[in-house]
């Protein structure tokens, strides 16, 4: 699949493909096909409509961040081409809030 996917695709490293081949191919998942998971995500997770994919990316992201991945991982896995474009992720994360408060309350005892 992947041999199949790197000649379809050569242009772009990384392709979701769909999980069954179409037409006897492996092809990207078409936008309607990606709203239509997201949308079973948030249901069967019981989260708001509102949620976006970025926003379930995002999350994703930082959790991984959180988790220890390196920045080469993580660009690895979200297809970004430049260190600096994930360097959000790396600053703001729900473990550096808590060990910054937990220093400052720290301090302040």
């Amino acid at each position: 699949m992947l041999r199949q996917q790197s000649q379809a695709f050569g242009f772009q490293s990384y392709v979701a493909p769909e999980t069954k081949p179409v037409a006897g191919a492996y092809v990207p998942y078409a936008i309607d096909h990606i709203d239509d998971a997201i949308n079973e995500v948030k249901k069967e997770a019981g989260l708001p409509k509102q949620i976006t994919a970025m926003d379930l990316r995002r999350t994703a992201i930082t959790e991984m961040v959180e988790a220890g991945v390196e920045t080469l991982e993580l660009m690895q896995v979200t297809g970004h081409r430049n260190p600096e474009s994930v360097k959000p992720y790396l600053v703001n994360t729900f473990s550096g809030a808590s060990n910054a408060l937990s220093k400052r309350r720290d301090n302040h005892e």
